[in-house]
């Protein structure tokens, strides 16, 4: 009775084990990556806060707003304001089970410090899946 009972709670505790596995999805990382987008143009700061990492950070061209919380400071006070962004995805590449590296070309349409800003450049996002939610860690881009 009692080896019987510790097999039940064994394959009890492989189950849940499999039931947690993480399933890569490129959609669920091209879902995020909308998200976050769309958080840019509308200058929705909570939906800033809650699709960027708190680390997130960002890197290359003359992007003035290296850190979310820069970011984030930047809609509220009005100096940033996105009036669109085309993306064209190129691919998505799973480095570990809970990062991913999404390449493209995207064009942006803004305004900074009042200052209208157009351009087209190829980047990398990189996200990290925390508690089943990708979020954008990393945005690195070079001109075309």
């Amino acid at each position: 009775m009692r080896k019987g009972i510790i097999a039940l709670a064994m394959l009890s505790l492989s189950l849940t084990a499999s039931a947690h596995e993480v399933v890569l999805s490129e959609a669920d990382v091209l879902k995020a990556q909308t998200r976050s987008t769309e958080a840019l143009v509308k200058g929705d700061v909570d939906a800033v806060a809650q699709e960027f990492s708190a680390d997130f950070s960002s890197a290359g061209g003359d992007f003035q707003f290296k850190s979310r919380d820069e970011l984030i400071r930047g809609l509220k006070e009005g100096n940033l304001y996105y009036e669109a962004i085309r993306s064209e995805v190129e691919s998505v590449k799973f480095t570990t089970n809970t990062s991913a590296v999404v390449t493209g070309k995207r064009t942006v349409k803004a305004f900074i410090s009042g200052k209208p800003f157009e351009s087209t450049f190829s980047y990398k996002a990189v996200y990290a899946l925390n508690q089943d939610r990708w979020t954008l860690v990393l945005w690195a881009v070079n001109p075309c």
